[in-house]
């Protein structure tokens, strides 16, 4: 199986995510000193266990790069990149190795996926949801207290279909799984009552425009 950069980037749909993850891999390979494709190899010999070796041979030389991306980290951070930012460089080349089933595992208080809040963090609270529902359509409302019930990313929510929708005659909370696609897990939610009534009253409107 040949192990190629550009199948991984091409399996990512979101185009921002894409180039975030070119840029995060090359500066790895940048940094590391070899191509992202020789660092895939490098990856697939050292999780391919050895007959003359033992098991704690194998188990160290299989974490090789969780430690080289802990360094990658800590040069980006010496080099002056916010603690975000360096995160963020890290995740490319991370999912690059998921997704040839080969991840990393990043070890329990590693720096690697400490973040912290920035200005840019918009701080949505309970007032200004209110507020927007008080001036929103129908449409609006649904999607607003959807919204607050399920806490999934933008593109995640978006993609929900009508018949995604679990049966509303169920007792409030009902359950809604929904498979995320950046991380590829399963969010599990639930629709409020006022959600459930704003739904009952919302899906016919859609029949009638069909």
């Amino acid at each position: 199986m040949e192990l190629s950069v550009q199948e991984f980037l091409d399996s990512v749909s979101n185009p921002n995510t894409r180039k975030g993850y070119r840029h995060g891999i090359n500066r790895f390979c940048e940094w590391y000193g070899k191509s992202a494709e020789e660092i895939l190899e490098l990856r697939k010999d050292d999780l391919t266990q050895r007959a003359d070796e033992n098991l704690i041979e194998y188990r160290n030389r299989a974490a090789r790069f969780d430690k080289e991306i802990e360094k990658f980290h800590s040069y980006l951070i010496d080099q002056g990149s916010a603690i975000n930012s360096a995160r963020g460089m890290t995740i490319g080349i991370r999912q690059l190795f998921r997704f040839y089933q080969m991840p990393i595992k990043i070890r329990a208080g590693s720096k690697v996926a400490k973040t912290v809040k920035t200005t840019k963090n918009f701080p949505l609270t309970i007032e200004y949801v209110r507020a927007m529902f008080k001036v929103g359509d129908l449409r609006e409302r649904v999607i607003l207290s959807m919204a607050t019930d399920l806490g999934l990313r933008v593109g995640d929510f978006i993609a929900l279909k009508k018949s995604d929708l679990p049966p509303l005659d169920q007792e409030p909370p009902i359950p809604l799984d929904v498979m995320t696609d950046k991380e590829d897990v399963v969010a599990h939610g639930f629709l409020s009552q006022e959600s459930v009534d704003l739904l009952k009253a919302y899906l016919p409107t859609l029949e009638k425009k069909k």
